[in-house]
């Protein structure tokens, strides 16, 4: 069943029918939580529709589910800079090179 909603979802990505395809990625990923490819494109189509931060938690998802994979952080720098939201930014900008969240030091 959620094959054929992936489907789906893709089809209308592709056409650029960014609310179509986010509505039945949700669906998706509700049901297949392990889903990276329905998270990756569940993000970017919540970017097109300017839902920051719902692309920011699909991203963090992504990281999680394959962290040695920088381009998810880097989008993820990308979704907060267009949020507006910069120390954010600037926090998963760090965490780029690294491949991970940066260990906090003591002062």
């Amino acid at each position: 069943m959620t094959g054929d909603l992936y489907r789906q979802a893709e089809q209308r990505y592709f056409s650029s029918d960014w609310a179509g395809a986010a509505e039945l990625l949700e669906q998706v990923v509700a049901a297949e939580p392990r889903n990276l490819e329905a998270w990756v494109m569940l993000a970017a189509a919540s970017r097109q529709l300017r839902r920051f931060a719902r692309s920011a938690q699909a991203y963090e998802r992504a990281i999680e589910l394959d962290p040695e994979n920088t381009v998810w952080r880097q989008h993820l720098v990308h979704v907060h800079e267009q949020a507006g939201r910069y120390d954010e930014a600037a926090a998963a900008e760090a965490e780029v090179g690294t491949g991970g969240p940066t260990p906090a030091t003591s002062g």
